[in-house]
């Protein structure tokens, strides 16, 4: 049997779509095919100094620790100050890419970070408002592929 991986989540709320798409998304992936992987922790923050606490102190209480993924810039941005702050050698992906993680990514401090395309996802949507003005049909649910 091989040993179990802890590891822990910094989501940015508890409430939003994206909140509960992103938390339960990871969940259900590692809980589907990764089943050594062992989420011990999920704390909530969306702000980097509230993240920057919570991380510190889910790694004081879990020293095993190997990874945390935080599901947005602030809570990415928290996650590289823990680690940092604390010299944890732990993984540390993080959700969209603002100056700060990105630093964080080139640095080494962070792993990766997950990015969306808001320029593909802007250009979609002015298509479609220049295709609705000149009455073209739209389909009902347009699909970013973002």
């Amino acid at each position: 049997m091989h040993p179990r991986e802890l590891n822990g989540l910094v989501i940015h709320d508890q409430t939003s779509a994206t909140g509960i798409g992103r938390r339960d998304g990871f969940l259900n992936r590692i809980k589907e095919a990764y089943p050594n992987i062992e989420v011990v922790d999920v704390q909530y923050a969306n702000d980097a100094l509230k993240a920057t606490d919570n991380v510190k102190a889910m790694m004081q209480a879990n020293p095993d620790l190997k990874a945390i993924f935080a599901s947005n810039e602030g809570a990415a941005i928290g996650l590289a100050v823990a680690i940092k702050e604390t010299g944890a050698q732990i993984v540390g992906v993080g959700f969209d890419s603002g100056k700060t993680q990105k630093d964080a990514i080139m640095d080494g401090t962070l792993l990766g970070a997950i990015t969306q395309n808001p320029v593909g996802i802007g250009q979609c949507v002015v298509d479609s408002l220049v295709k609705a003005t000149k009455g073209e049909e739209l389909p009902k649910n347009i699909d970013t592929g973002f």
